[in-house]
């Protein structure tokens, strides 16, 4: 059984918090529509070296869930890949294009990695590779890439039944309607394909993100859409990740919590959850999961 990493929080006068809550996600509103949205990452594209390490931790993370669900003679040879949300760069497509699979594709709203240098993808294959041409190797690499984007987040423009395998790294959480996601996932993924990713399930900035973890579901539906915009975390919970995969057409739905924030802190805020939340019970420990399932 994989360990399941336990987060400890200080106890912060609730009340306090709610208030401290909104006034975070008011600032965060202004924020948007004055600066957009910038990077979905706590670190700059130009610090490059962590940047690389970020996107060769997240890949191996992937390998090693896919092959714990589908076992360790698992291989990306051959393998059609699209990743959803991919961020400020390109770097885990890169990867498993390296690491054999045939294509890469990658779908966001918007287009950060139009920032990512050059530079960052010969770094990452200088360091992942034995090439002794990384200019040739890069220019391969990029003939197998596909990056897309679009306002609404449409994966129709893939074609139906063309995937194999979707990875996903803390982005589920950002979409607007997962279910239309998912349905359009169920679309273009091929029969027997597989969806591997691991979603954030825990209030977004800090310093509130570590104060008060899960301070995003203290709010009622109807003030928590007043408050959000665009990319906000949808507040999407394990449960209603199961059911909406079941039911557009996915089976063999593994939930594997990753982070979960201790017992006291749980029962110190758990009446002052909205009452949607109350009822979710213990899955609101869970901070972050991974999911993998099979396309039927």
């Amino acid at each position: 059984m994989e360990k399941v990493e336990k987060i400890k929080v200080e106890m912060i006068n609730n009340y306090f918090c709610f208030s401290l809550g909104i006034v975070f996600l008011i600032l965060k509103r202004i924020k948007h529509f004055s600066q957009g949205y910038t990077s979905p990452a706590p670190f700059s594209i130009e610090n490059m070296d962590q940047s690389i390490q970020y996107d060769i931790k997240v890949v191996d993370s992937w390998l090693n869930q896919l092959k714990k669900y589908e076992g360790q003679n698992f291989t990306l040879e051959g393998k059609n890949i699209l990743e959803l949300g991919p961020g400020n760069d390109l770097g885990t497509g890169v990867l498993l294009l390296l690491k054999g699979a045939e294509n890469y594709k990658a779908i966001d709203v918007y287009n950060l990695v139009e920032k990512a240098p050059d530079k960052l993808y010969k770094k990452l294959i200088k360091k992942s590779s034995t090439s002794s041409n990384v200019e040739k190797e890069l220019d391969m690499i990029f003939e197998n890439i596909d990056f897309k984007f679009n306002d609404d987040f449409d994966l129709s423009v893939f074609d139906k039944d063309s995937i194999d395998i979707v990875f996903s790294q803390a982005a589920f959480e950002h979409f607007d309607d997962v279910k239309k996601t998912i349905s359009q996932l169920s679309e273009v993924v091929k029969p027997e394909g597989k969806l591997i990713t691991e979603i954030d399930l825990q209030t977004h900035g800090q310093p509130l993100r570590d104060m008060d973890p899960l301070n995003i579901y203290r709010y009622s539906e109807s003030l928590y859409d007043v408050l959000k915009t665009k990319s906000f975390h949808n507040r999407v919970h394990i449960e209603d990740y199961k059911k909406i995969l079941e039911s557009e057409g996915w089976e063999n739905v593994k939930i594997k919590p990753v982070r979960k924030i201790d017992d006291k802190y749980y029962n110190h805020i758990k009446s002052h959850l909205a009452l949607k939340y109350q009822g979710y019970g213990e899955d609101m420990k869970s901070l972050s999961m991974v999911i993998c399932a099979t396309k039927k």
